[in-house]
């Protein structure tokens, strides 16, 4: 399905050209309904934050992809990750799949408070528990400013590598 946003413009990533990525006018850009039905269908992601002394930390997560746009999850507010938050709000949230992945950056921030009752009607249906009671908080969304995507099959890869830009 192929759902309009207008949030989001779809372009190729910059890459080096070792990678063999092709024009826009070769092949097709992935719309990023295409990402979205990724980003949901995935049961659990990989995030990556930045730590009080500067190197990267990776972890699993479970979240949910709320309005198309906003990953929500929750942690333990003394869990490695808030603190991470704290000094440095710039992460990369990754579906668990290498063959169709999906990459958000974007910086975290609190819930707002118009989107925590679907996130966490989306979380328990998701999971079959309830996010509240899991995660009494934080909870978190990534506000994305970039994502890229891709199919990693021959001949694919060259011609699908997306990335998608988000505005305001």
């Amino acid at each position: 399905m192929n759902r309009q946003h207008d949030f989001v413009a779809a372009s190729r990533p910059v890459t080096a050209s070792t990678y063999g990525i092709k024009p826009e006018t070769e092949g097709e850009l992935l719309p990023w309904s295409w990402a979205v039905d990724r980003i949901n269908a995935s049961r659990g992601y990989w995030i990556c934050s930045v730590a009080t002394d500067q190197r990267p930390q990776l972890m699993p997560i479970w979240g949910v992809l709320v309005d198309e746009r906003w990953f929500c999850f929750g942690t333990d507010v003394l869990s490695k990750k808030a603190r991470n938050f704290e000094t440095n709000r710039h992460v990369s949230i990754a579906v668990d799949d290498t063959v169709e992945p999906v990459i958000l950056e974007g910086v975290i921030e609190a819930i707002p408070t118009d989107l925590i009752v679907p996130y966490w009607e989306q979380y328990a249906a998701k999971y079959d528990m309830d996010a509240a009671e899991m995660h009494p908080g934080p909870h978190f969304r990534v506000v994305p400013n970039k994502a890229f995507g891709f199919i990693d099959r021959d001949p694919d890869f060259p011609l699908t590598a997306t990335r998608w830009l988000f505005t305001a």
